[in-house]
């Protein structure tokens, strides 16, 4: 595997784009220009120098996409930890995920436990307070409204690329978290109007996030069958740019970080939200969800290929300043036949919600799918 070396110039000046990124609710091309312009960080005129960025970054082992924001679309969160008799890889797995509805993502993590991540609309929360479960079966729920996703503090992002991996598993790392948080944006418990065109333009630029306004304006004339002018598109992007935070980050091939990954249940957290907004800068956290007036905290995170135990020790100290204990947790391996996700679901539900007078749980639809495919035993 090539590792992408950068210059300290270099790494300078990424540093300073990934954390205008991070926080900036800029969509297209045009508009990312137009932002890095007004902040100095970019002297060019045309699309293509944001293009080449993209691609230069995503060479590095990352990928930059624009950071949805579910309680933003009415969505909630919820999380079923399921122990099952046997799991098998299951080939299958990803028919899971595009048929049934609301589902974001199902895991088997090796023996016996099936994880299902759900986005489901406002109505149907109550189901899962005091889940009666699926008969039989031992299930486990917990919910979030918010969630915050990576931005990795770009000192530690380029060691996570570069090695050596004790920067990125050692106690150093953790505690820059807690000197440099996120802020929340002021607009963060703001609910703008949901509509079909905006929703549009976050499928397209979550697909794509480097398409230029003409190019969207394109690609929405193809769906809608009409010709969208690039004035008319820019107005439904600034519409769209309410429902994202900045930008996450994806760390997609690197030596130093495994695709085995660890999903965390922490309770008794004295503030989850600062948790949250500390833990997303560590390199190797995937996202942070928790529940207003609750003290339990959601946290999915990728493991190092080595340094394991040191890494989860100064994890466990992180948790620790903030009274957090671990009641449930789980590790799987993001590979097919493991893990499937679906990149934009809820977008194409969120127009139907309001007209679904009831809907059907579909924990026990995925479990019964996963059985009559020979992927669990239960």
């Amino acid at each position: 595997m090539t590792i992408v070396k950068l210059s300290k110039i270099t790494e300078k000046r990424i540093s300073r784009i990934l954390e205008y990124l991070y926080v900036s609710n800029v969509l297209t091309s045009s508009e990312i220009l137009k932002g890095l312009k007004a902040e100095g960080m970019a002297r060019y005129r045309k699309t293509k120098y944001v293009r080449r960025l993209f691609k230069f970054i995503d060479n590095m082992g990352v990928s930059l996409v624009p950071d949805l924001l579910i309680h933003k679309l009415k969505l909630k969160g919820i999380i079923a930890i399921v122990k099952v008799k046997k799991i098998r890889k299951c080939n299958n797995l990803g028919n899971a995920t595009t048929s049934i509805p609301f589902i974001r993502s199902v895991a088997l993590s090796i023996p016996n436990m099936v994880m299902i991540s759900l986005y489901v609309p406002e109505n149907m929360v109550n189901i899962y307070r005091n889940y009666g479960g699926v008969r039989g079966i031992d299930i486990s729920t917990h919910l979030y409204e918010y969630v915050i996703r990576s931005k990795p503090l770009p000192e530690y992002l380029f060691r996570a690329i570069e090695g050596p991996i004790e920067n990125i598993v050692n106690s150093e790392s953790f505690e820059s978290c807690f000197s440099k948080p996120l802020l929340l944006p002021s607009d963060w418990n703001g609910k703008p109007k949901i509509d079909s065109l905006a929703l549009s333009v976050l499928d397209a630029l979550l697909m794509n996030p480097t398409l230029t306004l003409r190019e969207l304006s394109e690609v929405l004339g193809n769906k809608f069958g009409k010709k969208f002018t690039v004035q008319k598109t820019r107005k439904a992007v600034n519409r769209a740019s309410k429902f994202i935070f900045g930008y996450r980050v994806a760390i997609t091939k690197t030596a130093y970080v495994s695709n085995l990954k660890m999903g965390i249940v922490i309770d008794g957290v004295i503030d989850p939200q600062a948790l949250c907004l500390s833990i997303a800068r560590h390199p190797l956290m995937i996202s942070c969800g928790w529940y207003n007036n609750s003290k339990k905290v959601i946290l999915y995170i990728s493991l190092p290929e080595s340094g394991i135990a040191e890494f989860k020790n100064n994890l466990f100290w992180f948790l620790d300043q903030l009274k957090g204990y671990v009641v449930d947790s789980f590790e799987y391996i993001f590979a097919k036949g493991y893990t499937s996700v679906v990149n934009i679901p809820y977008t194409e539900w969120v127009p139907s919600i309001k007209s679904w007078k009831y809907v059907e749980d579909p924990i026990p639809m995925v479990l019964g799918y996963l059985k009559s495919s020979g992927c669990i035993e239960i």
